[in-house]
Parts: structure tokens; C-alpha cells; sequence
């Protein structure tokens, strides 16, 4: 797998040279592509190497790093993967089949990519507001937002608090939770964003034993009734939880099912 970080004091050959020459000495590093211009590396590595540990390297010899864009190497074809649409489309209609979408709404995707989910909605609704903490993700989102001459959409990075957008009447995310280290301090943000009566629409993978991603993620899945009980706590009032989707994948061991939930739940 690839990462990609911004290297805030990269300025010249040798800078790249050294920085090279130590990533490389990482068990599982495979190696490094520098771009002196824009200040950024991308890590080819095994997924057993976190970005702290690249991180750490890169402090000792005296450099920063920050913004890690995991996903900003896969942006350009992520569109393309026939699976991914189709999960993106499963949860929309389901979506739509359980909740009023109004057009006067305005509605927010968490983790929305490149768009998959939330510009279906753009036709039904006054607003869309779409955020991600993938600049690469975004700027595919962007050009696909000019295309389609959308005019009414705010596009943020990196968080639910970076929006301009006071408040919002619904929060869709899906397949975003897992990527997410603290869930709960996100759960909070999407409860204050939400205007009184508005709902949140979370699909994610149930438990799982770590096989769907190569790479290392914050959660091999989730017991959907815990994150049902921390919602709860939070103050929203549970709509429905239900296993809504079957995702088979390609993975190390074979080709494996994966559950997928859906939490709907209002404040």
C-alpha cells in the first residue's frame, strides 16, 4: 500500500536523499517518492507499517510530517470499482426508502469520497454539504460537482467542524466509522450540527476479523449495538438497526462475506 505525506521543511536533494535512506531502513518499506516542490512523500510499504512510526523517523532526522492522505493515491479510479457503486447505491435507496428527504433539507456527508453517496441526493434536497479528510478525494469531488453544475454544495476537509454550515437536517456516512479513531467525539459533532427532529444515517461493516482491509484501520467493524448504546448516550433516539447488505470481497484468505449495518437514529 501507498501513503502520502506533506513534509513541511523538505527543500532539497540531499533532504531527499536522507529522508530515503532511513524510511527505507523500516522493515516493510519498499520505498519512497519525494516531490520537493509540493513538500510531500508517498510511502510504498507493507500494511503492517503505521504512519507513527514513519512519523517518528521522519522527526528524529529533524523534518515534520502531517495530513496523511490515505486515500489520495486511489481518488482518480475509485469511482471505477463496480462493488464500491453499487454499495454506495444499496444505501442511498435504502436511505430514501426509510426517511423523508425533502427538498428543502440540507443534508451532510461524512466521509464522502469522491461523492458515491451523497451527490445522489443532490437532486432531492436545497444543500448539500460534503466532508472528507482526503484533499485527493476532494478535488476528484470538485471537479464532479462542476460538471454536474451543482451550485448549492460545500465542500470541507478535514471535519464536521470545519463546515460553514450552521446546521444541517440530515448526516448520511457510510463506510466511513471504521477509518475513525474516536468515534464518539464524532458521533458528538454530528448530534450539535443536526437541527432539532434531524436524522443521522450511519452504514458501516459489522464485526469483522480484520481480512476486509490489507491495511491496518482504528476498527475491524463494529458491534452495532454498542455504537447503537454510545448514540443513545449521546442523546439521539434510535430509528433502526439492521444488517441491510452483504458485501463479497477478494481478500488474503479468499473470497469472503462481509456484513454490512445500518444505524438510522434522530435527535
Amino acid at each position: 500500500m501507498k501513503t502520502k505525506l506533506n513534509v513541511g521543511n523538505m527543500q532539497c536533494a540531499h533532504c531527499v536523499s536522507t529522508i530515503n535512506s532511513n524510511l527505507l531502513k523500516i522493515n516493510g518499506v519498499f520505498g519512497v517518492e519525494a516531490n520537493i516542490a509540493e513538500k510531500n512523500i508517498v510511502v510504498d510499504h507493507t500494511p503492517d507499517v503505521s504512519f507513527s512510526e514513519v512519523k517518528s523517523i521522519l522527526e528524529e532526522l529533524g523534518y515534520s510530517a502531517s495530513d496523511i492522505d490515505t486515500f489520495g493515491h486511489k481518488a482518480e479510479d475509485w469511482d471505477k470499482n463496480d462493488r464500491r457503486v453499487a454499495m454506495a447505491n444499496k444505501f442511498v435507496r435504502r436511505v430514501m426508502e426509510l426517511m423523508p428527504i425533502e427538498e428543502n433539507m440540507t443534508l451532510m456527508d461524512f466521509g464522502c469520497g469522491t461523492g458515491l453517496v451523497g451527490l445522489q441526493f443532490a437532486p432531492y434536497v436545497k444543500q448539500l454539504v460534503m466532508v472528507d479528510n482526503s484533499p485527493g478525494m476532494l478535488a476528484v469531488l470538485v471537479k464532479k460537482v462542476g460538471e454536474m453544475e451543482l451550485e448549492s454544495v460545500e465542500v470541507v476537509g478535514p471535519s464536521i467542524k470545519a463546515s460553514a454550515t450552521e446546521k444541517v437536517d440530515a448526516i448520511v456516512s457510510q463506510m466511513a466509522f471504521h477509518h475513525v479513531e474516536n468515534t464518539d467525539e464524532v458521533l458528538q459533532q454530528m448530534y450539535d450540527k443536526l437541527n432539532p427532529g434531524g436524522f443521522i444515517a450511519i452504514a458501516d461493516l459489522a464485526k469483522e476479523d480484520g481480512s476486509f482491509h490489507p491495511e491496518k484501520v482504528p476498527h475491524n467493524g463494529f458491534d452495532e449495538q454498542t455504537l447503537c448504546k454510545s448514540m443513545s448516550n449521546i442523546g439521539f433516539q434510535l430509528h433502526l438497526c439492521e444488517i441491510f447488505n452483504t458485501i463479497q470481497k477478494e481478500t488474503e484468505q479468499g473470497l469472503k462475506n462481509f456484513q454490512q449495518f445500518l444505524i438510522i437514529a434522530k435527535k
